[in-house]
């Protein structure tokens, strides 16, 4: 009985993470991928052996579209219901992190401490700092038991901190994501990348003093999204 491959993205998909993460993963050995016909490939069993071990969880993507509709979910949306949170506390990266976790709105009862610890697994696999002072940490895998719709929860830091950045840079905004759903996870994390590429809202963060002008900033850049 044959064996079923996966492109990079597939399993990029699977495992909750940018394609891109699971290149560089590829790359460094880090993911067991061959080469078929030019291509990397991901042997599925392999995948879910490797994810077991990691202790990443794979969803099936019918699932996660039938549970979690894709087309709903905008960025405006996430980042109101996130919230925008000013003078976050933290010394370091986990300490930021733990603050991020604090100030999230999340509903009675979620256990922050074991969020916490699955956001601090994914930053240490390798740093979600994206350079220019602003970092975009997530859990490992989807938070479906954390949160029921996605959520960005906004961070202005009330010091810079090390996130160990490729450009040396320190952080001073965390866009925190959670995510019920892989694919509404790849969702918003491409429209919040479209709108950190955007000309001009990185110079305007560090100057943001309000989440009603982030809130509009982000809606003129980004409409719809």
């Amino acid at each position: 009985m044959g064996r079923t491959l996966l492109s990079l993205g597939e399993a990029a998909a699977a495992l909750g993470v940018p394609e891109v993460t699971a290149r560089r993963w590829a790359r460094q050995g880090k993911l067991p991928a061959h080469v078929v016909d030019g291509h990397p490939r991901i042997y599925r069993e392999e995948l879910e052996a490797w994810a077991k071990i990691h202790r990443m969880a794979i969803e099936e993507a019918a699932e996660r579209v039938t549970r979690h509709p894709v087309a709903d979910t905008t960025l405006l949306g996430a980042m109101q219901r996130g919230g925008v949170h000013f003078h976050v506390k933290g010394r370091d990266a986990g300490e930021a992190l733990r603050s991020a976790v604090a100030v999230a709105p999340l509903a009675a009862g979620v256990n922050r401490d074991a969020l916490f610890e699955r956001i601090l697994e994914r930053e240490q696999l390798t740093s979600t700092a994206m350079g220019s002072g602003v970092a975009v940490p997530h859990p490992r895998t989807p938070a479906f038991d954390f949160v029921a719709e996605a959520m960005v929860v906004t961070c202005f830091l009330d010091q810079p901190v090390d996130f160990h950045a490729l450009d040396g840079r320190p952080v001073e905004v965390l866009f925190l994501l959670l995510n019920p759903s892989t694919a509404v996870h790849l969702r918003v994390l491409a429209q919040l990348g479209h709108l950190l590429r955007s000309e001009g809202f990185l110079e305007f963060l560090p100057g943001c003093e309000s989440a009603d002008a982030l809130f509009e900033r982000a809606a003129e850049i980004a409409p719809g999204s």
